[in-house]
């Protein structure tokens, strides 16, 4: 790995640069974070299966834990218990019209 080279002192207390730069890095990754979120929504609005929306949440799994991106996630929460339900649904009534005469495969 390769180091950064400062131009202060990292470990002194008196100069405000450290506090400066790891501020500046906590706003890149607070805007990482809100595009990562965007793209989650954006996966997710894109996903026409209760699969591929799942896929979606697997593949984002650790990142939901980040406070800004599970503020997204949280109002697509509803979104996929809607689907899941549709779903259901549909096994259910293909259940029910061939539970009398099941096909012979």
């Amino acid at each position: 790995v390769h180091g950064v080279h400062l131009e202060y002192d990292l470990l002194s207390v008196e100069t405000g640069s450290f506090d400066r730069d790891f501020q500046h890095f906590r706003a890149v990754v607070r805007e990482l974070e809100r595009r990562l979120g965007s793209v989650l929504c954006q996966a997710f609005d894109d996903s026409n299966t209760i699969y591929a929306a799942f896929k979606v949440v697997d593949s984002f799994d650790t990142l939901l834990e980040r406070d800004i991106i599970h503020q997204d996630w949280l109002s697509k929460q509803a979104d996929l218990i809607g689907m899941y339900s549709k779903e259901l649904r549909l096994v259910q009534d293909i259940f029910y019209s061939l539970m009398h005469n099941p096909p012979m495969y």
